[in-house]
């Protein structure tokens, strides 16, 4: 009955190479009415137009790949509610920890659908978050942790919503209250409190409260009773946390690194400098044995991601570069306990140990996943910087007074003063005064352009010379700001050409390598020398180890996404990784105007008078100014 064709957007994890790639975008386009689906390994996500977003997500997951909604375009694009086909139900976020892979997501997923009245549900594995159409968010909350993983309702998306849809939404507001000389207890600031609002908590100095009053009313009450206090902020950066989060994921990813390189090494150095007690029948099997229970440990704590994804994959007949690395660094360390359990199983000559390569196959790994999750920073810090060009606080106008509220708590309609050198808080309507706005950060031009009542502005720009006082038209992910950053997310989410190239020959490496390493241990047990089970053993593990700890699907995907991010950084926005390739082969760049291509702001390179000197000259001109 949709005649439209709308971009969802799905969280994917548990993909590690090319091969997933391949294997989830031939999932997406298996369903009905897909015209488009981008897949992205870095971020995990996948961007797909037309189709159900519901049918998409099950047939992601019926690849083996943990899969959920992230975003409806309902809700990303213009927040129109009759495209959420005649549904009332909005849309809300919930938190969720303890996941940490694609079936994790998959398991939040269905427990989230399982609940009555839900639309639709994304869940994203990096952000921790899953983001619900319709239900009751409690149930959903409750339906989350009876699958045993941490659930919290989030608030700020509820109120959102409400934002949207009531003139007087219910706010659970914090604040901070300063030491006053008027004599006020304790007692009469919760009596005023209860008054003014429900589920009051105070912790001198902090208190909290529920109330449908406008945060800057209750600031204006509380001060005009002898208190004051201040509104705590309450919006915490996604993109702060996010890089909190990877820094954690870079320190393990070292930890792991250092571990299984440090046995490894420990191993081929003690073995080629003769330290260690040659193996043989009777002599030097317990030192072995102990050496591979340190490896088994070693895999364990630095490699077991890649051996649960793999037996994800095995139970839904699929597999992907994890696969190989499972095998490869599996059949090393079985192949050497075979040999320490029975030396003469391989001809002394051939009966090499491979526990070292077990554990340096993962220690070369978890140093490339660190290297990764880095570039992931780097692109969640030039996210963040985009969201820090604008203030986090504003001055509301209430009623003949000024208060300061977070740029969070803002609604739709309040007025707000911008004084001269201020940064304008949020996006919104001139109604009264006459200004000059820098808005070099939005397109480049160094000289300030003039605003008067009817004229919009921009959060992030900054007010020149002149009092304004405008009314908020666009809040959350409506305003520019918002827009430019969900443009740079989503350039980082397309591929290039080249990309698809690499998808296509990844998605045949690993069951090609798979095949290879049959192929090689049928041939040696079948035409090799004596013992051929020995040979053709050691010859099928020695492909899977050569061919486990491949990174084919990586280095582009990573470029892409570092690349976008930087350029954002520096106000270049690219908006999709198609041009970004195109760029590569160009010859010429004209450009119609110089403003574009200036630093954003003007500055004097030479003075020139016939009868002042130049400090004489540059006084008076300071004079001007000020």
């Amino acid at each position: 009955t949709d005649k439209t064709e709308n971009t969802c957007q799905i969280k994917i994890s548990d993909m590690t190479c090319s091969a997933c790639v391949a294997s989830v975008e031939k999932a997406i386009h298996s369903v009905d009415g897909v015209s488009e689906g981008k897949v992205n390994l870095i971020e995990k996500k996948a961007w797909v137009t037309g189709g159900n977003p519901t049918s998409i997500v099950n047939a992601i997951i019926d690849q083996g790949y943990d899969a959920s909604l992230i975003s409806d375009p309902s809700s990303d694009r213009g927040n129109n509610p009759s495209s959420n086909q005649g549904s009332t139900n909005t849309a809300y976020q919930v938190n969720i920890t303890d996941m940490s892979c694609a079936s994790c997501v998959a398991a939040v997923e269905k427990a989230i659908l399982s609940v009555t009245g839900v639309e639709e549900a994304s869940v994203n594995l990096i952000e921790k978050k899953a983001l619900v159409v319709g239900g009751d968010p409690q149930q959903v909350v409750d339906s989350i942790i009876d699958q045993g993983y941490a659930a919290s309702l989030d608030e700020s998306s509820l109120d959102q919503n409400s934002l949207d849809q009531s003139s007087q939404p219910e706010d659970i507001l914090q604040l901070s209250f300063e030491k006053t000389s008027t004599g006020n207890t304790e007692e009469e600031l919760e009596n005023l409190l209860a008054q003014l609002g429900t589920e009051v908590e105070i912790q001198w100095p902090s208190a909290t409260l529920k109330t449908r009053l406008h945060p800057a009313e209750l600031l204006i009450k509380l001060q005009a009773a002898g208190f004051k206090a201040t509104l705590e902020e309450q919006f915490e950066d996604p993109h702060l946390a996010q890089i909190e989060e990877t820094r954690k994921e870079i320190w393990l990813s070292w930890k792991r690194a250092i571990l299984a390189g440090g046995v490894g090494t420990l191993l081929m150095a003690g073995e080629m400098n003769g330290l260690f007690p040659e193996l043989s029948a009777g002599k030097g099997q317990l030192f072995w044995a102990a050496m591979a229970a340190l490896c088994l440990f070693t895999m364990w704590f630095s490699g077991r991601d890649y051996y649960s994804t793999a037996i994800k994959q095995a139970k839904h007949l699929s597999s992907n570069m994890d696969t190989l690395v499972a095998l490869g660094t599996s059949a090393a360390w079985f192949s050497s306990v075979i040999v320490i359990i029975d030396p003469d199983f391989i001809p002394s000559e051939s009966n090499h140990l491979y526990l070292d390569a077990s554990v340096i196959i993962l220690a070369f790994l978890q140093l490339g996943h660190a290297l990764e999750t880095r570039a992931k920073r780097i692109t969640s810090e030039a996210i963040g910087a985009l969201l820090r060009l604008a203030p986090k606080s504003a001055t509301v106008l209430f009623e003949d007074d000024e208060v300061i509220v977070p740029v969070s708590l803002l609604r739709r309609g309040d007025q707000l003063r911008i004084k001269p050198g201020e940064t304008i808080p949020i996006d919104g309507e001139v109604y009264s005064g006459t200004s000059n706005i820098d808005e070099s950060m939005l397109t480049g031009e160094p000289l300030a352009v003039k605003k008067q009542p009817g004229d919009e502005v921009v959060g992030g720009t900054s007010n020149r010379n002149g009092s304004l006082i405008i009314n908020v038209t666009r809040l959350g992910k409506e305003t520019t700001l918002a827009n430019i950053i969900d443009m740079v997310q989503q350039a980082q989410m397309s591929k290039p050409p080249i990309a698809k190239l690499v998808d296509k020959i990844s998605a045949i490496f690993v069951p090609s390598v798979i095949l290879i390493s049959i192929v090689t241990f049928i041939s040696w047990l079948l035409f090799g020398p004596l013992p051929q089970l020995a040979f053709a053993f050691t010859t099928g593990i020695a492909v899977l180890v050569i061919a486990c700890p491949c990174a084919l699907g990586l280095a582009t995907p990573i470029a892409t996404m570092v690349g976008t991010g930087r350029a954002a950084q520096l106000g270049i926005l690219i908006k999709n990784s198609e041009a970004l390739q195109s760029a590569s082969r160009l010859t010429h760049l004209v450009v119609d105007k110089t403003g574009t291509l200036t630093q954003g702001q003007p500055s004097i390179t030479d003075l020139h008078s016939e009868t002042l000197s130049d400090e004489k000259l540059l006084q008076l001109a300071q004079s001007l100014e000020a």
